[in-house]
């Protein structure tokens, strides 16, 4: 699991594109995923998602956490593009 975070200064931020490496489908990301937490409490749920999601998804703080995981030998590649809301 791979943890990073997103920081625009003292702006919303929009998460524009998220593109899994081979476009694979799987049932509920169980081999490997993406999660963007983008709400104002960190501690619930995320955005989830295999492969490119169909909307732009607006944050509503400075700071968005990203979660990557993937099964024990999996390995994930994840483009993400993201601009401050501004």
């Amino acid at each position: 699991m791979e943890n990073i975070g997103c920081k625009a200064p003292g702006v919303e931020i929009e998460i524009v594109s998220i593109t899994n490496g081979d476009n694979s489908i799987y049932s509920g990301c169980r081999k490997a995923g993406v999660e963007v937490k983008a709400s104002a409490d960190p501690t619930l749920t995320g955005y989830r998602y295999c492969i490119e999601p169909d909307s732009t998804i607006k944050s509503n703080s400075s700071l968005v956490p990203i979660i990557l995981y993937s099964e024990r030998f999996t390995w994930t590649f994840v483009k993400l593009k993201y601009h401050s809301g501004q």
